[in-house]
């Protein structure tokens, strides 16, 4: 132990009579030392001769080189946080601009982004034209970054601007991977510009795609070592398959895709989970798991289409991943398969603790799993048995469920959506959309906008949300403070002031029905002075329904009473004159649409009043563009609905004004046809449909073709499944989405199968026979298929004639065959159907919620009702105890 002691101590002695050297020595060494690859020691005798008294001026720029040196040094033996220390210590010894060499920019352009560089020495750029080298790293970190914005920091004289705009546009190519159009790009690019390693570099990339591997490498082979893109040329060059250029992750090759399509297409199930095995280490080598899970997502296609058996893509799952992962691409699966609604999404909740393994994004994933439920089942709506049902109650928690209500069950799943991720905008939307009836659900939707108004302090759209629940809950002080909350996070923004606009005229007509006239004139003077031009035609046929309706009392708008038929016509047409024609006849509309409130011995008078201002007005027909005209025969907005009788106007203008259609372009007709439909002009719609379609360059001809169809079987002309069929096949890729939409919204206006089959986009449906007694309901009796005539065991000719004398009969007054002839098949019915929709062993509660949907869905049509006071003791007993239950309820 003496002798090393001994040793180390000799050592620190020499040392100390080293760095005591004179400071010119020192300097003399270190420089020796940066030439012969030891930075560090150099660093050492710098420092000890900037501690004895040398000029910082002569020892800054060597101190500079060395620390880059061994940064340099630190990075290529992986210590990447120590490398970045050093090179801030280099940075914190830059000298001036004047010492700076054309080597030191080009190691400090290595060492530090451009902005940084530019930040620290402006004067190196601004005064003096740097070297090729340095250039050429500058062109490449300008084209990597894209930060264009540096470029008039540099010395106007450099070639940098010159072929700046080329670079320009093949810099976002070649990051969105248009190898061959940044080529193109590039090629006015001179051999001498710093541009050119780029150029060389994508025609590299062009023959790398093209499989000409000499050209590659020849090219490859040009590009310059102080160049930006040659460690990624080095690594290309090497191997092509590990390189991640300016793409987020590597390639594979292409025979290796070519081999896993033909192991599939042979149904070769190792060799192919050996291919996808293969590409997973090259896709993610630090979690090939990973890039397994992305190339069986890719491939999961293939079993929806029909290209793939199911069962053999679960065999390849199991055999590419472990057991866990394994579980949780196959409950991913089923997920979006959606077979068995509920029970797969619990079953993918389940396991996605596997796929994110991190709690954070655990929990959005979750919420965005829970989101889309609710959007699945919104599609299930009409299922007699509701998916919450269906769950196992161990799995409702994973929803939030708390209730067995089905109409609050989605509204609780969007807020356990929000509480997982409060900022999933989704959930809000469809939590404000979803149908709320009771006042449960009205506090469920409450709740959520409140969170919604933690979570986006600044966005005033939870606040007018909240304020239209409020409304409809009567609670108008607090919708009053929400909006006020909204005009405090918005001042400025339109939806707020409108919005202000309708909460006021929904308090007007509070007031104006309990005969507060004097506070109903006092919220309709604050709405008006209020309004925009979006809210002015509502305004002002407020204030001329109030004046209208008022009696009794003087109004500050007339001084007068109730207006007589001739006093309004002209205080209508004073109102409007000033109107733009789209506000004019906006504004009729809605007058026309709100006197209907009125007393019923002034519908009349009042109707032909309006009557002649339309008629008056007819001139601006012919002044709307296609929008305009569009926009007067859609249905008013969600917020007109406490202040209108209804929502529907186009029987309105369409009464009036039959050659409003005209107007509107066939891109604009869709949603107007949709309108027609839902406001029961479903005849004038189709005559417009067959008119523009003898036209048949018309744009958008499938779709009206569509269109057509659709309306034609709404009203019960035709019943065919191949005029759908026919639409489809001749529509475009573009058409049939827009098809598939109108198809969902058409469905709500349809029944039975054809419902169904618009809901689904599946127009076989429609081939099918009736299995329920809803779906009897669109379809004549003498068009049923003779077995399920056999099964039901009844002559439906009778049935049909009898059901219409019992429908038709006055109490007490059914016709006595109808014991003998229906009754029996009666019975024979419900116990089929309690089969058909498999009911069997179901408990008392869900039957009865079967029943009430049913009942619900039909409406005057139930006839169970009329049968049950009929039924003997004996039949009763013959029941099954489903059929009691359906037939009898609670």
């Amino acid at each position: 132990m003496g002798k090393q002691h001994k040793k180390a101590k000799q050592t620190r002695n020499k040392h100390k009579e080293k760095l005591q050297q004179p400071p010119a020595e020192l300097i003399r060494q270190s420089i020796e030392l940066l030439r012969s690859g030891n930075p560090r020691q150099a660093i050492v005798l710098l420092k000890a001769a900037l501690k004895t008294g040398e000029t910082p001026e002569t020892i800054k720029p060597l101190l500079f080189r060395a620390y880059l040196a061994r940064a340099a040094q630190l990075a290529q033996k992986g210590m990447g946080v120590e490398a970045e220390t050093i090179r801030q210590n280099a940075l914190a010894n830059l000298p001036d601009a004047s010492a700076i060499t054309d080597d030191d920019l080009g190691e400090l352009l290595d060492a530090a982004p451009l902005e940084a560089v530019l930040a620290r020495c402006p004067d190196c750029f601004q005064t003096r034209c740097p070297s090729a080298g340095v250039l050429e790293k500058i062109a490449g970190q300008l084209m990597v970054t894209r930060r264009w914005d540096l470029l008039p920091r540099l010395s106007a004289a450099t070639p940098l601007h010159a072929d700046a705009p080329a670079a320009r546009q093949a810099a976002d190519q070649m990051h969105a991977g248009e190898w061959e159009s940044a080529a193109t790009a590039l090629k006015p690019v001179r051999r001498s510009s710093p541009y050119a390693p780029a150029r060389i570099f994508c025609r590299a990339m062009v023959c790398f795609y093209a499989h000409d591997d000499q050209g590659m490498h020849r090219a490859l082979a040009m590009i310059p070592e102080g160049s930006v893109f040659f460690p990624l040329a080095r690594r290309l060059d090497q191997d092509p398959r590990r390189i991640d250029c300016l793409w987020d992750r590597p390639v594979c090759a292409q025979k290796d895709v070519d081999a896993l399509a033909d192991h599939l297409e042979q149904n070769r199930i190792p060799a192919a989970a050996a291919a996808i095995g293969k590409m997973a280490r090259v896709l993610a080598p630090e979690a090939p798991w990973r890039g397994a899970t992305e190339i069986l997502m890719a491939l999961f296609p293939m079993t929806i289409n029909g290209q793939w058996p199911r069962d053999s893509f679960s065999r390849l799952v199991n055999s590419v991943l472990p057991g866990s992962q394994a579980g949780a691409v196959l409950a991913k699966m089923n997920f979006y398969h959606f077979e068995n609604s509920l029970v797969d999404a619990a079953a993918y909740l389940k396991a996605l603790s596997v796929e994110f393994p991190e709690p954070d994004r655990r929990a959005r994933a979750a919420s965005l799993v829970l989101t889309h439920t609710v959007n699945r089942m919104e599609a299930e709506e009409d299922d007699l048995i509701p998916a919450t049902y269906r769950l196992p109650r161990p799995s409702r928690a994973l929803f939030g469920l708390h209730s067995t209500d089905p109409e609050l069950n989605p509204l609780e799943i969007l807020l356990k959506a929000i509480d997982l991720d409060p900022g999933n905008r989704e959930a809000y939307r469809l939590l404000v959309n979803t149908p709320r009836h009771s006042r449960d659900a009205k506090a469920l939707v409450v709740s959520g906008l409140e969170k919604m108004m933690v979570a986006f302090p600044e966005d005033p759209l939870p606040c007018l949300e909240l304020a239209t629940v409020y409304d409809e809950k009567n609670a108008y002080r607090k919708a009053e403070q929400v909006l006020a909350e909204a005009k405090r996070r918005a001042p400025y923004d339109p939806r707020v002031t409108d919005r202000h606009v309708t909460a006021l005229l929904v308090s007007f007509e509070k007031r104006l029905k309990s005969s507060r006239l004097h506070l109903a004139e006092a919220d309709l003077e604050k709405a008006r002075a209020l309004c925009t031009d979006r809210t002015l035609p509502l305004v002002t046929a407020k204030t001329i329904r109030f004046q209208a309706e008022n009696t009794g009392q003087l109004t500050l708008f007339s001084n007068a009473a109730s207006l007589t038929p001739e006093q309004l016509a002209r205080t209508l047409e004073e109102a409007v004159e000033s109107f733009v024609p789209h506000q004019r006849l906006a504004t009729l509309g809605l007058v026309a649409l709100d006197l209907r409130r009125g007393p019923p011995h002034r519908h009349d008078a009042y109707r032909k009043t309006i009557q002649r201002l339309f008629k008056r007005f007819r001139v601006d027909i012919e002044r709307l563009t296609s929008a305009e005209a569009r926009d007067l025969m859609l249905p008013l907005g969600k917020e007109f609905q406490p202040l209108m009788p209804t929502l529907h106007r186009a029987g309105i203008y369409l009464h009036h004004y039959p050659q409003l259609l005209k107007r509107i372009k066939d891109q604009d007709l869709p949603a107007v046809l949709e309108a027609m439909v839902a406001d029961q002009c479903s005849a004038q719609a189709r005559k417009e449909i067959q008119e523009r379609l003898k036209h048949k360059t018309a744009p958008l001809h499938h779709v009206l073709a569509f269109y057509g169809t659709a309306i034609q079987h709404l009203e019960g002309k035709i019943n065919d499944a191949a005029a759908f069929e026919k639409s489809l096949a001749a529509a475009s890729g573009s058409e049939k989405e827009m098809l598939r939409a109108a198809s969902r919204r058409l469905a709500s206006h349809a029944r039975g199968r054809l419902a169904e089959a618009l809901r689904q986009f599946d127009f076989s449906i429609l081939h099918r026979a009736p299995s329920s007694l809803a779906d009897l309901d669109d379809v004549p009796f003498d068009d049923v298929d003779d077995d399920f005539v056999e099964e039901m065991d009844f002559d439906p000719d009778k049935i049909y004639a009898m059901l219409e004398r019992i429908l038709h009969a006055p109490d007490g007054e059914l016709p006595p065959e109808a014991l003998q002839v229906l009754l029996v098949p009666m019975i024979r019915t419900v116990e089929s159907l309690m089969d058909q929709m498999q009911m069997r062993g179901l408990p008392g509660e869900l039957i009865h919620l079967v029943r009430d949907k049913m009942k619900q869905s039909l409406g005057d049509d139930w006839l169970f009702d009329r049968f049950i006071p009929l039924l003997t003791p004996a039949q009763i007993e013959t029941l099954s105890p489903e059929a009691w239950e359906f037939l009898f309820g609670k």
